[in-house]
């Protein structure tokens, strides 16, 4: 599966498994065959085309701002206190922001955030 799908879902198996018509030379388990099948992307979602993936720096402070605190993250992970001082911070939100936008803008995560 790893060699099939890569680690960042551009390979043409992920490519088909969005499609709706994936097929594999390699027996898999039935249970992950049906996980697949849940990948394809609905039909209403591909009628939207391209979204846009953007989102400007004052909207990104203020959906942090109103973000509840007592939210669960995972118990290694920055809180969403932390997220929130920094959007208090204009030179740490932007910085926060421009990171943010990488996987957007070019399609995946750099390996050291996963």
């Amino acid at each position: 599966m790893k060699d099939e799908f890569g680690f960042n879902g551009l390979s043409p198996a992920a490519q088909a498994a969005l499609a709706g018509v994936y097929e594999s030379n390699h027996h898999i388990d039935a249970r992950i065959l049906d996980v697949i099948e849940q990948w394809q992307k609905p039909d209403s979602v591909r009628q939207l085309g391209a979204l846009p993936m953007t989102m400007s720096l004052e909207n990104y402070q203020r959906f942090w701002k109103k973000a509840k605190e007592d939210t669960t993250c995972f118990p290694c992970a920055l809180s969403f206190s932390t997220m929130k001082a920094r959007a208090s911070n204009d030179r740490i939100a932007q910085l926060d922001w421009t990171m943010t936008r990488i996987p957007l803008e070019v399609g995946f995560a750099p390996r050291c955030w996963k």
